[in-house]
């Protein structure tokens, strides 16, 4: 439908729940779930690639002021409310950033030419390495051939951003998919990346779920394997009820029909005396 409207970073539909963009790039079907913008931001420790998604500007000043009273999670949709009437700051491009984030600094060596490829700008060449360095620190490579692995999963993720800044919503999808699949190739998955936890045990993963979802109850076939219960209670409970004039006519039909082959361990198909 003409209409519809959908969230480039989940692919759902996007009719409520999201934040007003300022990116007059994009058609009017794109937008972008609060919930996924909070999501992007905790992922990334700070909220720049996601304003720069938004061209809503980023300004240090005022996030750092904002960001004294929570956590990266909520302070993006205060931040996006008071940076909304400040007639200076209208795009992205009005960022103002941290002299500290100047990457006047940072040198590309021949061994980042060699990874990434010669002739890009400086900027991309740092973006790269940060992103080699946080798959590094979450599963360290070991091999020559896994430093390659992760350039590819690197260049994947900076083709993945490019659809999603200028709003391909045909190839995100397949991007996203591509991107996960090869991650969970390498040996990661996206909490690993989300949660910057790569030492959480399985079991541990499963107590994080307990909390939130209740345990499945086990089928009544896996309840008595061994027929031990079954066996106790017409061998056993029909007697002593019966000693106590407490038996069902269905009960002493039962304990008349118990075979040998229903003893635990007896198999021989012969009538219980």
């Amino acid at each position: 439908m003409s209409d519809e409207k959908i969230c480039i970073l989940c692919g759902r539909s996007a009719k409520a729940k999201t934040i007003r963009h300022r990116n007059s790039e994009y058609t009017d079907s794109v937008q972008f779930h609060s919930q996924c913008i909070k999501e992007k931001v905790e992922r990334d420790g700070n909220p720049k690639d996601a304003l720069r998604m938004l061209n809503i500007p980023y300004v240090d000043s005022l996030w750092n002021r904002i960001a004294e009273d929570g956590d990266h999670f909520e302070v993006i949709t205060r931040y996006i409310k008071s940076i909304a009437p400040k007639s200076q700051y209208r795009t992205f491009f009005d960022s103002e950033f941290d002299p500290q984030d100047d990457i006047i600094d940072f040198t590309v060596t021949d061994e980042m030419i060699i990874r990434w490829g010669a002739g890009l700008p400086k900027e991309d060449y740092l973006s790269a390495e940060s992103k080699y360095a946080e798959l590094a620190s979450l599963k360290p490579p070991k091999t020559k051939y896994e430093e390659k692995r992760y350039v590819t999963n690197i260049k994947i993720s900076n083709q993945l951003d490019y659809a999603l800044d200028s709003g391909d919503t045909r190839s995100i999808k397949d991007l996203q998919k591509t991107y996960i699949d090869d991650l969970k190739n390498l040996g990661l998955d996206m909490s690993d990346i989300n949660e910057r936890n790569a030492t959480k045990s399985f079991g541990q993963r499963i107590e994080e779920w307990e909390l939130n979802a209740p345990t499945p109850s086990i089928g009544k076939e896996f309840l008595d394997v061994d027929g031990i219960k079954d066996y106790i209670y017409k061998a056993f409970t029909i007697p002593s009820q019966r000693n106590i004039i407490k038996l069902s006519d269905e009960e002493v039909q039962l304990q008349n029909d118990l075979l040998d082959s229903e003893v635990p361990g007896i198999d021989d198909g012969d009538d219980y005396e």
